[in-house]
């Protein structure tokens, strides 16, 4: 498995993003939005930098606690939307969310060029 981390209040905070850290998350993010939001809607929203705070302080409760904090929802909440935690701690919070939730993706192996294919004479127009 996987370990995820990110830098939350001078910290640095670690967990693993299981099935049942996320399934957990889910169906929190669903009660708390009445079913408008979900894990993948609020990847894409953070990402484009337009999530509501709620559902963001929402999911940073679950990866603190999931890191083994102990932390209130109001406290995350109050953590957001403050100045005590860092633009850069904000940030690092996004991107360790956003690991969680999507499939991880290799950036350092590149993919295999296409076979090149003789080249053909092209065909001429017949007036």
């Amino acid at each position: 498995m996987r370990i995820v981390s990110f830098q939350w209040g001078g910290q640095t905070r670690s967990f693993t993003p299981t099935m049942t850290v996320l399934a957990a998350m889910a169906s929190d993010l669903a009660r708390v939005s009445e079913g408008a939001e979900n894990t993948l809607s609020l990847a894409q929203k953070m990402n484009a930098g337009g999530a509501d705070p709620v559902f963001a302080a929402t999911a940073l409760w679950h990866l603190l606690r999931a890191s083994g904090a102990e932390v209130t929802r109001d406290q995350c909440y109050e953590q957001m939307m403050g100045d005590g935690v860092t633009l850069v701690e904000k940030a690092g919070f996004r991107m360790a969310y956003l690991q969680s939730v999507l499939p991880s993706v290799d950036m350092g192996k590149k993919p295999e060029a296409p076979a090149v294919r003789p080249s053909q004479p092209k065909a001429r127009r017949q007036k």
